[in-house]
């Protein structure tokens, strides 16, 4: 399924130390505890000196996860 695609593809995306991560509507799917799990994640990987595109139809989920936005 495409939720279940998006979980692995976000799992395997922030194993690594990267500097720029993209996570393009990757809350979009999954359920509360999934969602929650994933800003968690990009909040540990934000505090360590990553830097998050993250994209959302939602704004509170913008809200939640960023620091700064732009609205396009």
């Amino acid at each position: 399924s495409s939720g279940m695609l998006s979980r692995l593809g976000f799992a395997i995306a922030t194993l690594s130390n990267a500097d720029i991560i993209i996570a393009d509507e990757v809350l979009a799917v999954g359920d509360a505890k999934f969602r929650k799990k994933c800003q968690d994640r990009m909040k540990k990987m934000r505090e360590n000196g990553a830097a998050i595109l993250f994209v959302s139809h939602s704004p509170q989920q913008v809200q939640t996860v960023c620091q700064r936005a732009l609205w396009l």
